[in-house]
């Protein structure tokens, strides 16, 4: 079983949102993490840039999809 997390944060004075989120293998003990930043007018891209870092780095892997 993989566990996943995710996480946004807004900097309401500068308006940056912030999402961090991490991938884990349990069994094997890989732990993948990342964050990205961007203007809080744009939150799902900020997603989608974490999401594409941790799919780089091998999360489809672990989540037992295709890469």
């Amino acid at each position: 079983m993989t566990a996943a997390s995710a996480h946004a944060a807004l900097d309401p004075v500068s308006g940056v949102v912030t999402v961090h989120a991490a991938v884990l293998d349990p069994a094997g003990g890989t732990l993948l993490r990342t964050s990205a930043s961007g203007p809080a007018t744009t939150p799902s891209a900020v997603g989608q840039d974490a999401g594409q870092q941790l799919l780089g780095a091998g999360a489809a892997r672990l989540l037992g999809r295709p890469a």
